[in-house]
């Protein structure tokens, strides 16, 4: 199989656990500030070290089809010249839940009811890998991967800030590949989500496996085991967010 498609739904099962299990103290910011979820809900990654295209903004929320003059009226999106961007309540939101996540992750990651279960050598060894990855300069067939990077972090970030974050952002290199291929086909959105067979479909994937796959291909193989197995092995809360 594919490097790239094998370790996508393990990327997502460390990354929706880590969101599950922080999402009641993310629910508790938006409640004490009276406020409702914008794209920083999802993505504060993408508002925390400034502005990003607008462009990448629409194709990160392509398949929800947001309103976003409704963020701009009532929520804290911000947008000059074509970039978008957060007013100071949002910055604030989006880097209060940039550690509402760390801490998750820190609760999580440090559960080894195994020894086998990755140690602090392990997640400093996976996060020492993601951060080259964000950091090389590699560039994506969409916008958002490309707007997310090159990422690096600076020494006030621990390593569950680091690896939360970039767990969040090694995704979007796939959804850009992904969008660039259906496009490539002629689809549109609603094909993109309706149409699960046939040839096209066949040639989609195909070609999203392609494209995602150059980003994997800038580490060796040992990294590229170490990358798969230590993300599959974490903790990733989802039983206990299913209770």
């Amino acid at each position: 199989m594919n490097f790239a498609r094998a370790y996508r739904p393990i990327l997502d099962r460390a990354y929706v656990g880590l969101r599950l299990t922080a999402a009641p103290q993310i629910k508790a910011l938006y409640q004490e500030h009276d406020t409702k979820p914008g794209p920083e809900h999802a993505m504060p990654f993408a508002f925390t070290t400034g502005p990003i295209p607008l462009q990448a903004l629409h194709d990160a929320f392509i398949y929800q089809k947001p309103d976003l003059n409704e963020h701009i009226t009532t929520g804290h999106l911000v947008i000059d010249n074509g970039q978008a961007g957060l007013n100071a309540q949002g910055t604030h939101i989006a880097t209060a839940i940039e550690k509402a996540l760390a801490t998750a992750g820190r609760r999580l990651w440090t559960r080894r009811p195994i020894p086998t279960m990755p140690d602090d050598q392990d997640l400093d060894d996976l996060t020492a890998i993601i951060e080259r990855l964000l950091a090389g300069g590699h560039r994506s067939p969409g916008t958002v991967w490309n707007a997310l990077t090159p990422r690096k972090f600076t020494q006030q970030h621990d390593r569950e800030h680091r690896l939360a974050t970039g767990l969040g952002i090694l995704r979007h290199h796939r959804a850009d590949a992904y969008r660039s291929a259906w496009r490539e086909q002629g689809w549109n959105v609603d094909d993109a989500l309706e149409v699960t067979d046939g040839p096209t479909r066949d040639r989609v994937e195909a070609l999203t496996d392609q494209r995602d796959m150059t980003l994997w291909n800038t580490l060796d193989e040992d990294d590229q085991w170490r990358l798969i197995g230590i993300t599959g092995a974490l903790a990733d809360g989802l039983t206990s967010a299913a209770r």
